[in-house]
Parts: structure tokens; sequence; C-alpha cells
């Protein structure tokens, strides 16, 4: 079995949690976005009593998906500005 120290902390990871449809990603770095810019613009939710995760913010997801050159990614943030979009019409 293997702990979690710091150490684990210092190269870039990512974990999948959960099956779709419930599945999260978690990373501990990610491309094109500061660390103290995402923290102020992040969105807290509480997924139960005590457990707290900060999601980035809609810039700062854009930002990132834009950047990591994966098709997929092209298209979240395709469908992404259709949601902001039509959030604003409405």
């Amino acid at each position: 079995m293997h702990y979690l120290s710091q150490l684990d902390f210092k190269k870039p990871f990512a974990i999948r949690l959960g099956e779709e449809p419930i599945q999260v990603d978690v990373f501990n770095a990610i491309t094109g976005v500061d660390y103290q810019e995402a923290s102020k613009n992040s969105i807290l939710f509480e997924i139960s009593e005590g457990l707290e995760v900060n999601f980035l913010g809609f810039n700062e997801l854009v930002i990132n998906k834009m950047l990591t050159g994966r098709l997929r990614d092209k298209a979240d943030v395709d469908e992404l500005q259709r949601i902001k979009k039509y959030e604003k019409d409405s």
C-alpha cells in the first residue's frame, strides 16, 4: 500500500475518479493557468458534509483546454462557449 507524501505532489499527476456520467479528473498541475489566479477564481462546491472541492473557474478552464492541444478539449471549449452564450441570452 502506498501512502501519499509531499514528494508525491512535486511532479505533475492526474487521477480519474468515478465512472461516467459521474467522473472527475483531479490534477495537481495544468497548462496555461497560474495557481494564484486560478485559486482566486475557483468555485467551491460542497460534495457532502465536510467534503468541499474547488473547481476551476470558467475562464481558467477554457484557457487550459485551449492549450492542451487535444481535439476533445477543443470540442469542449466550443460547447462551453455555446453554454455561456445561451446563459447570457436567457
